[in-house]
């Protein structure tokens, strides 16, 4: 009688099972749901690159300057971004007292730039409705290093962890699946 991992293909089957495992216990310890993640655009150059591998934290507390992995809102999955969006915060907007304080990079940016920013915070405290949104009382604008324009305002709920650490180009061969098949 043969014992089961003398039938091909167990071996393969129980590497599968024993990385799905890690990647669930390695969630868990590290509280948050998505524990390592790939960078897929350049939207964050030269701090991180494509096809580096992140190690992400999800912690309560988020500060200024943080890479945090946040779920996209439903604007941008109407635009077909489903996946988790990886960029720096770059300010925080306190809803409740009407404050707002920068990240101190933010004044490395060009004026024009550096503006939209700003107007963007005066924009979201001057917002009536956005308490609805958000049983926090901080919002935050957050940015790609490498492009113009902020994104649309942040919530709390939708951070799902700050980057640890990063692995160069570790994630590469996952980076190209991709960009050749989307998935």
């Amino acid at each position: 009688m043969k014992k089961i991992w003398e039938y091909p293909g167990v071996d393969i089957l129980l590497i599968f099972l024993g990385c799905i495992l890690a990647y669930k216990l390695a969630g868990f310890f590290l509280c948050t749901p998505h524990p390592l993640n790939v960078v897929v655009s350049p939207s964050m150059n030269p701090t991180l690159n494509e096809g580096d591998l992140v190690i992400a934290y999800g912690c309560s507390n988020y500060s200024l300057g943080d890479i945090i992995f946040y779920i996209p809102n439903e604007y941008y999955r109407k635009l077909g971004i489903n996946r988790p969006i990886l960029h720096r915060i770059i300010a925080e907007i306190d809803i409740e007292n009407k404050t707002e304080k920068y990240w101190e990079g933010i004044y490395s940016l060009p004026p024009s730039q550096r503006q939209k920013v700003f107007d963007l915070a005066k924009k979201v405290i001057k917002d009536k409705n956005i308490k609805r949104f958000t049983s926090y009382k901080i919002v935050y604008l957050v940015k790609g290093d490498n492009n113009k324009m902020p994104d649309m305002p942040v919530f709390r709920e939708q951070i799902v962890g700050k980057v640890l650490f990063r692995i160069p180009y570790l994630a590469y061969p996952r980076y190209l699946i991709y960009k050749l098949f989307g998935v």
